[in-house]
């Protein structure tokens, strides 16, 4: 059992980082943020590497099916984790602990943050703005 709820903890928390990068991506297509970046292409000329119009539709269901996907790692099984409530909901348990955790953490280091991305960071930014400007 605990084999298993090991398994399907650790599961999440790599869905939630895919996420949250998923996110990010998303956000970028949608604000058409993505800056100059030159074309991949072959020998011929022909573009590759791109996912052109379908890009927010692909954007969009890579997050719709992360969450899908981690909403059914931590559901609550008896089978998985045991009669006990606190191995049954563990994975939603850590999941929100490593969330608050980290998004307390991040307000707290915020400035140091921005300073070692030669990057100002306001107090009243957000922790997804913070992060897309430090990202670029």
């Amino acid at each position: 059992m605990i084999i298993g709820i090991t398994v399907e903890t650790a599961s999440v928390i790599v869905l939630l980082a895919y996420l949250l990068v998923a996110i990010l991506m998303l956000v970028k297509r949608v604000r058409a943020s993505w800056g100059t970046v030159p074309p991949h292409t072959d020998e011929d000329g022909n573009q590759i590497l791109t996912r052109a119009r379908l890009g927010f539709v692909v954007d969009l269901l890579a997050v719709l099916l992360d969450i899908a996907v981690m909403i059914n790692l931590a559901w609550p099984r008896p089978q998985v984790y045991g009669t006990s409530l606190v191995s049954q909901y563990f994975a939603l348990l850590f999941l929100a602990v490593t969330v608050v955790g980290g998004f307390l953490f991040f307000s707290a280091k915020k400035r140091a943050y921005g300073k070692a991305f030669g990057r100002q960071v306001s107090r009243s930014a957000s922790v997804m703005g913070a992060t897309e400007a430090a990202i670029g």
